[in-house]
């Protein structure tokens, strides 16, 4: 029997809070608080805010397949798909003022010698592409807009800018469509 995930269920154990991939629960309702009052609701929920935004924190974090989360939480896979659609979008307005990027002079200061001996002042961050294997999407221009040549398989594809120190700030979802159309 698979048991609803609600709050109460998280408070005294940090172990369940870290597949959303937040420290503790004292900051998960914090984000939930910050975030869920501009989510949109109506009589057709199947779960309730909080469960939504778990759902949305562990596919994120774990990266975990629509049917995975749809099995765990005992909703249908265009449930979680909405779920997601849903609340992306209003977590990365509501939460993007929340990401500390640091200047240039600052980020000079904090380099590792053997950047400042290999590339003087011309580095000011790290970038890293990668793709990630989607499910095949059902429609034909989502296929043709997350099809990689390169690993034979619907992927998205991930931009990441890390400052030496260590900190990821912001993680971008790459949109390629018309870079894809023009490459064929």
């Amino acid at each position: 029997m698979i048991i609803a995930l609600i709050a109460i269920q998280f408070k005294d154990d940090n172990e369940k809070v870290r597949y959303t991939g937040l420290p503790s629960f004292a900051m998960l309702m914090t984000v939930f608080n910050f975030v869920a009052p501009s989510i949109p609701t109506s009589h057709q929920n199947t779960l309730n805010k909080f469960q939504e935004m778990l759902v949305v924190l562990m596919r994120l974090r774990l990266c975990a397949a629509l049917q995975d989360l749809a099995y765990r939480f005992s909703i249908s896979i265009s449930t979680i798909s909405r779920i997601l659609d849903r609340w992306i979008p209003i977590m990365d307005a509501r939460l993007l003022h929340l990401v500390y990027w640091p200047d240039r002079d600052e980020l000079q200061k904090t380099m590792p010698l053997s950047f400042r001996q290999a590339y003087g002042n011309k580095v000011a961050v790290i970038i890293d592409c990668f793709e990630v294997f989607i499910d095949r999407p059902s429609t034909l221009s989502a296929r043709a807009m997350t099809w990689s040549n390169y690993k034979h398989h619907n992927t998205v594809k991930f931009l990441i800018g890390i400052t030496r120190q260590g900190r990821a700030p912001r993680c971008h979802i790459i949109h390629l469509q018309s870079l894809g159309w023009s490459l064929q």
